[in-house]
């Protein structure tokens, strides 16, 4: 079976833990069950060293994370390496939901557009409020990209999963 690759899009806040609790949580979905993770390789820009080092046991985030971020030169090679992610993966899961408001969402955005370059990528929007309504979710720039909406990431682990036929009816 060839693995297909989903990347983990959202906002990503040492303000709000829970832009890395999803995260974590998706990885989690597609590890349970063997022939899910066999299916299905999860590419979290979260989940690798430099992220992990602001983070200890707790899901706390360590407060030195901003100061190190923009004195670090590497930080210059993010948009680079999030646009391969892009490129490496058959589709995302897009959480749109603004879990910060003092950070905005440009990544993503960024990534949105990326993905609209490629059409034969999937792109299943995650937010919790009415996309139809809400001013960024209803942009006809993040409409044209956003292929199916769902109401939170597991509802969205669960139709990737039934998409691609690897549902077995136990998750």
């Amino acid at each position: 079976m060839v693995k297909e690759s989903i990347y983990l899009v959202g906002q990503i806040s040492t303000n709000n833990n829970y832009t890395y609790l999803w995260r974590k949580e998706v990885r989690e979905y597609f590890r349970k069950n063997k022939h899910l993770n066999d299916g299905f390789d999860i590419i979290d820009p979260c989940y690798n060293e430099w992220n992990l080092q602001y983070v200890n046991n707790t899901s706390t985030i360590k407060t030195d994370f901003y100061n190190d971020l923009y004195n670090d030169k590497s930080i210059n090679l993010i948009v680079p390496k999030d646009y391969t992610y892009v490129l490496r993966s058959n589709g995302c899961i897009a959480n749109l939901n603004h879990y910060d408001l003092n950070k905005p969402v440009i990544g993503s955005l960024f990534e949105l557009a990326w993905y609209y370059q490629c059409p034969e990528k999937f792109v299943v929007g995650v937010f919790a409020g009415d996309w139809e309504t809400d001013t960024l979710c209803s942009h006809p720039f993040v409409r044209g990209t956003v292929d199916v909406w769902c109401k939170n990431h597991l509802l969205a682990c669960d139709l990737i999963t039934r998409y691609y036929h690897l549902y077995d009816g136990d998750n």
